[in-house]
């Protein structure tokens, strides 16, 4: 049979390779009854997908193993099954073919795991032939990284969205990252003076998940930060001194400038800069920070009250905006954004670094084909066309486009004449995508 599609191994990046391939046709994924869905997931909503279950791991009660030095686990109900039977011996050793089933092993409190390079069989044989031929440790961490109980948790409380980032520290410096969750709760949904009472439960609700998530996984190091939202909002420091209460979780508010900064080390982690200068943008609810930097220093930096939830209040009160609200929020930008001009004259940058939020999506649907994990590359001349069909468009008519996720179909318009304004005023010759901005700079701050 022919193959027409394979897969890079991470789900991201698969997701949007197929997208670009199925995206017209009817899909059948036939898969196990534990599959995690990574795939489905990032798809939903993108493609007509039907689900087949065709078989189930189901554990086998009753068995009997020797003693044995090493343990190897391919799958979390491998450890499911194991360990509702045995324990673990002191002299053993433990090794995960990869993240997800080391994560299910350090649930059970097993914190010192060894987990193969890549998830793969190779991979983990070459693992287990080291450990077994007795060499020393050191001369297997190419193949293999030894997890100790050092987890970090990031939690970012956005204006629109409230992300938990669980990893790992490397033995390089590097993080792994480990478990990921996202709830939008929109607290700006009623205006940023103050937050309404349904966005406060969303909240709320989403902060409980994360402290059941933190427990489960044993996180001890926790670093949850507070942005535009909760720093304009009148009744931001009652929300901080609830969660604090509820959910022994300590919010630190921080302002623009250190938004930006902590932007800045995220982005970096991710994309490989050269020695020019290039200006980072990060779109959030409630503000949008730039940054002009190159690879080694931050040039400049500004944070400005211009979030989309900001601009969806002010200007998009038409369905489709008008071309009149869309030359009103244009000169808004012109009128609000002095200082970036002045700073891109003094600076120069050509390339656009774009973190968050709607970037996310314009990677979904205009990035090509590639192999990068952590950024992509979006050429100029893809936006103008996604950039007109969006302004034309209702909120109805968003909802129905299978590129367009449900969470961003109703502040995607401004978005876009943001970006686009962008482009066109700082000339922008390249688009950078960074799948790391804030989070990840405050884990390379916590984890040294």
């Amino acid at each position: 049979a022919k193959i027409d599609f394979i897969g890079s191994g991470h789900p991201k990046a698969t997701a949007t390779a197929f997208l670009k391939l199925a995206t017209t046709q009817k899909v059948l994924f036939i898969r196990a009854k534990q599959s995690k869905m990574s795939v489905q997931k990032l798809l939903e909503g993108r493609l007509e997908m039907m689900d087949l279950v065709v078989y189930n791991n189901a554990i086998k009660k009753e068995f009997e193993l020797p003693n044995c030095k090493y343990l190897v686990f391919t799958s979390p109900l491998n450890v499911q099954a194991y360990f509702q039977k045995y324990t673990l011996n002191r002299e053993q050793e433990v090794i995960a073919i990869g993240n997800t089933t080391a994560t299910a092993l350090y649930k059970l409190g097993i914190n010192e795991v060894i987990v193969s390079k890549k998830p793969s069989e190779k991979a983990l044989a070459e693992v287990v032939l080291t450990l077994t031929a007795s060499l020393p440790y050191h001369l297997i961490t190419s193949s293999s990284r030894k997890y100790m109980s050092n987890k970090y948790a990031v939690i970012d409380l956005g204006t629109n969205t409230f992300h938990l980032l669980v990893a790992e520290k490397q033995t390089d410096g590097s993080f792994k990252e480990i478990h990921r969750q996202r709830f939008f709760v929109k607290l700006a949904e009623d205006g940023i003076e103050t937050i309404g009472k349904a966005p406060i439960t969303r909240g709320f609700q989403a902060l409980q998940s994360f402290r059941a998530s933190l427990d489960q996984l044993g996180v001890k190091t926790i670093k949850a930060i507070g942005t535009a939202a909760l720093r304009t909002a009148t009744n931001g420091p009652l929300f901080i001194k609830d969660v604090k209460e509820k959910y022994d979780i300590q919010i630190e508010l921080i302002d623009g400038n250190r938004e930006a900064e902590l932007i800045y080390k995220g982005v970096r982690q991710a994309v490989p800069f050269q020695e020019k200068n290039y200006l980072i943008m990060d779109i959030g609810g409630g503000s949008v920070e730039f940054i002009i930097a190159n690879k080694e220093e931050v040039f400049w930096a500004q944070s400005f009250p211009i979030g989309v939830a900001i601009l969806f209040k002010k200007f998009h009160q038409t369905d489709p905006i008008s071309p009149q609200a869309v030359v009103d929020l244009q000169a808004y930008l012109n009128d609000t954004l002095t200082s970036l001009y002045q700073a891109l004259e003094a600076f120069g940058a050509t390339t656009l670094v774009g973190a968050s939020g709607t970037f996310d999506v314009l990677e979904f649907i205009l990035a090509k084909e590639q192999n990068f994990e952590n950024h992509a590359f979006v050429q100029v001349a893809d936006f103008e066309p996604l950039y007109q069909l969006l302004l034309s468009t209702t909120k109805k008519e968003r909802f129905a486009m299978k590129d367009i996720p449900d969470t961003r179909a109703d502040m995607i318009v401004v978005a876009v004449i943001l970006i686009d304004f962008i482009l066109r005023n700082a000339n922008i010759e390249e688009i950078i995508v960074s799948n790391f901005a804030l989070k990840e700079g405050v884990l390379s701050e916590v984890m040294i």
